[in-house]
């Protein structure tokens, strides 16, 4: 496996669908052609599934093929699909392995082209079925990106992405001639688009220092840059994420796993030059240099690598909103939750942060810690709570304290409760939603 879409947790739908991409593979291109198998063409068969197009592996799927051949793949009603997938895959792998030709990999990348060449010209061949102009469209925003290489002149993140943004547009949207896709076309040309640039913005970010101490091109001026190019990234990833789950719903994987992939990438982002807690939501959004990303289906948000709040209304409002179900359409923060009225503070049921919701620790001011170190030790001197709570509805926000697999406890306003997921395993620290509430059994799901 190879690619930049790798998530951390991955779930029994993702392993599924992953050990279903890697059959499709080999039954297409053979057993030589399996390291071509990328996380990017994982991403699309979820979507492919995520639209309810083509219908998800059985509850009996392997999560591991064991390079197993199965029996009646082509007859299958996701077959197209998983043809679509493996294409992709060597698609990325040709673009690669051309690029490590043009940078001089040696022998490696030359044997790999050598063994390879039939099976990249059949996965052209596929899209050129697709469409007879693929191989000049591909080319050309090959050219447009290496031509951005020979310039002098210096480029935003946003403008050297961009060829490959489109590109990866192109492509995404082909799967939409696939079965019954086509009215999803636009949905999977938008999410095309924003991992096209978080790959280009990863990948500038991560190789900024090799770059340097190689000689080699490398559009980000210094550290900062870098950094910015990391929140860029991860801008892009929640936009895919949100795009998933407007069109597909909220439980599509395919957006837990751009979520997943999205967190990765925060990790890397060391620092926050503003302290949220100290500014008002306009205030915050006017010094957090943060990205503006409109959404197709009408909604400019406002994201960056410590907050994520909605422009679409006022946080408190937008919050609260979330909160009684209406997070889709406000576009709520990720850990945000309301107290009171849409005029009353905001407070991140993750770190305490009023105001805003606060996701790396350097962005806490001195007296956010405080707070949280408080109402942390307030938490461990709490009780678990065999009875639910008085104010518990369905719909109240809190955030998993430690791993449910799928039991385990949940904070809802300081009380622990016992709570269970519909069958789900959520990670410590998740925000969770709680969805059923039958006596003493609290169900929750990740939001």
């Amino acid at each position: 496996m190879f690619g930049f879409l790798r998530p951390t947790c991955q779930t029994t739908d993702y392993r599924q669908a992953y050990a279903r991409c890697c059959q499709y593979q080999r039954h297409h291109y053979g057993l030589l052609s399996l390291p071509a198998l990328s996380y990017e063409a994982v991403l699309l068969y979820l979507l492919g599934v995520d639209s309810g197009v083509f219908p998800a592996p059985d509850a009996a799927a392997p999560t591991c093929c064991r390079l197993r051949s199965k029996v009646g793949l082509s007859q299958m009603t996701e077959a197209p699909l998983g043809e679509f997938c493996a294409s992709f895959g060597l698609l990325l792998a040709a673009i690669k392995l051309e690029d490590d030709a043009r940078d001089g990999a040696g022998l490696t990348s030359s044997v790999a082209s050598w063994l390879l060449r039939r099976r990249l010209a059949a996965a052209q061949s596929y899209f050129e079925k697709l469409d007879p102009q693929f191989a000049a469209t591909v080319r050309k925003r090959i050219a447009d990106h290496l031509a951005l290489e020979n310039t002098d002149c210096q480029h935003t993140i946003a403008d050297y992405s961009a060829p490959t943004a489109i590109a990866f547009r192109y492509v995404f949207g082909l799967l939409g001639g696939i079965g019954d896709m086509q009215r999803h076309r636009a949905a999977l040309e938008a999410i095309g688009e924003q991992v096209g640039r978080a790959i280009i913005a990863y990948d500038c970010a991560v190789d900024w220092h090799r770059d340097r101490r190689q000689g080699d091109f490398n559009p980000l001026p210094d550290e900062q840059a870098v950094e910015d190019s990391l929140r860029f990234c991860t801008a892009r990833l929640h936009t895919a994420a949100q795009i998933c789950r407007f069109n597909f719903g909220e439980r599509a994987v395919s957006a837990g796993v751009l979520m997943s992939v999205a967190r990765r990438v925060e990790q890397r982002i060391s620092r926050c030059d503003f302290t949220c807690a100290s500014l008002s939501p306009r205030h915050q959004l006017a010094k957090s240099n943060a990205v503006y990303t409109f959404m197709d289906f009408g909604l400019l948000g406002v994201i960056d690598g410590c907050c994520e709040v909605a422009a679409c209304c006022d946080v408190a409002a937008c919050c609260e909103a979330g909160a009684g179900g209406g997070e889709a359409a406000c576009g709520a923060a990720e850990c945000c939750v309301a107290s009171g009225d849409s005029a009353s503070a905001v407070t991140c049921s993750h770190c305490g942060c009023d105001v805003c919701c606060c996701g790396c620790e350097p962005c806490f001011s001195t007296d956010t810690k405080k707070k949280q170190t408080e109402t942390n030790a307030g938490t461990k001197d709490s009780v678990v709570s065999e009875e639910p709570p008085g104010q518990l509805e369905v719909g109240m926000w809190g955030v998993a304290k430690g791993a449910l697999r799928p039991t385990g406890k949940g904070v809802f306003d300081g009380q622990i409760i016992n709570v269970t997921t519909e069958g789900d395993y959520i990670d410590s620290g998740t925000k969770i939603q709680v969805v059923e509430i039958a006596g003493h059994r609290i169900v929750v799901r990740a939001v």
